[in-house]
């Protein structure tokens, strides 16, 4: 992305019924044949950042697929944290991983050696990136520059107040470069399954859109989840799924 100014984006608000799997943000990234693929790779987008980007898979991605340049993720927490959970899921596969390098290195040797022959190397990978644990909110509002796609995934519903979930968006609509691109998905429970009955699921779509909806074209879109005890999912984006 350039970073030149540009018109704002026309406002036709409106959503939509779609319903699509709880993978349509991994399908847009890996499947170069389907319609999200080809609008991301239609634009000059060159840098992204991910709130919430927990193992940084989308932001390794989108640098391989899309060749995003300026990559940055925030994580409420901490990078070892964040590794302990992915060896306790991967069959040993990580035992050796220290850090977010290791967990790419193996991820990339093990699973799409073929697809992505062309791996960073160490000095490479944390050029292209940046990461920032252990808050979000204290941190995102430390960014500086805007970005041509801002992914906010399964964070909102943490926040315990609305006006935590709008100085949130705030901080999207602020890190969003003019013609850029946002990706917001919340989901209805909780990772123990509990569920917020104090915020009814509904008053995600009249937040983002009263946040965003005057800067942004939004669809949003219903989503089923891949685990059925994680209820409804909510995605909010301007990319054509």
């Amino acid at each position: 992305m350039n970073g030149s100014a540009s018109a704002s984006r026309p406002n036709p608000k409106g959503s939509t019924a779609e319903i699509v799997s709880y993978e349509a943000f991994q399908h847009l990234l890996k499947d170069t044949a389907s319609i999200g693929a080809a609008y991301l790779r239609g634009k000059p987008h060159d840098s992204a950042i991910d709130i919430g980007c927990r193992d940084a898979l989308a932001l390794n991605l989108l640098y391989h697929d899309f060749g995003f340049k300026r990559l940055v993720g925030l994580d409420l927490d901490t990078e070892t944290s964040i590794i302990q959970v992915l060896q306790a899921n991967n069959d040993g596969k990580l035992d050796h991983a220290r850090d977010f390098f290791d967990v790419y290195d193996t991820r990339l040797k093990t699973e799409n050696a073929d697809v992505y022959p062309a791996k960073l190397n160490r000095t490479e990978f944390y050029k292209r990136h940046s990461f920032y644990f252990g808050s979000i909110d204290g941190r995102v509002e430390t960014i500086t520059g805007q970005f041509g796609l801002v992914i906010l995934s399964n964070v909102l519903h943490y926040k315990s107040t609305e006006e935590d979930c709008k100085r949130l968006l705030k901080e999207v609509a602020r890190l969003l470069l003019p013609d850029g691109d946002t990706f917001i998905r919340v989901k209805e429970y909780f990772d123990d399954g509990t569920c917020r009955r104090d915020f009814p699921f509904e008053r995600y779509v009249h937040l983002i859109q009263d946040v965003l909806g005057n800067q942004l074209s939004l669809n949003c879109i219903p989503s089923k989840n891949g685990n059925a005890n994680e209820g409804r999912a909510l995605i909010a984006t301007t990319i054509s799924l």
